[in-house]
Parts: structure tokens; sequence; C-alpha cells
């Protein structure tokens, strides 16, 4: 996968959280987007940890 479609994946993903748990971009990061989505949703909270890796590769290649 290039990283241009990690980067499009990742930001889609992204946006499906934030609008499931109605959370703006701005208010907070990723990861606690992650933490407050796996608290409702026991697919989020089984990939929580590999969600948040998602965020570390996205921010090593300049995502971020």
């Amino acid at each position: 996968m290039s990283a241009d479609r990690f980067l499009k994946a990742y930001n889609e993903l992204d946006d499906h959280l934030r609008a499931m748990m109605q959370i703006d971009r701005g208010m907070w990061g990723f990861g606690r987007v992650v933490d407050e989505a796996a608290k409702q949703s026991s697919v989020v909270r089984r990939y929580a940890g590999d969600l948040k890796q998602f965020a570390d590769l996205r921010n090593a290649i300049g995502g971020g």
C-alpha cells in the first residue's frame, strides 16, 4: 500500500470514528477518539491498539 493510499484510508477511518462519536476534529486527538469509541463499540475496543499504531505510522510518514 502506498503512503497516499494509507493516508486516505486513515483519514476516512478518522472521519468515521469522529462522526460515530459526534466529535469535531479540533476537539480531541485520534487516540482519545479511539478510547471514547472503544467504550461504545466492541469492534473498536478489539482493535484499539492497532488503530493507535496506525496513528503512529501516520505521524511517522508525515501525515499528521
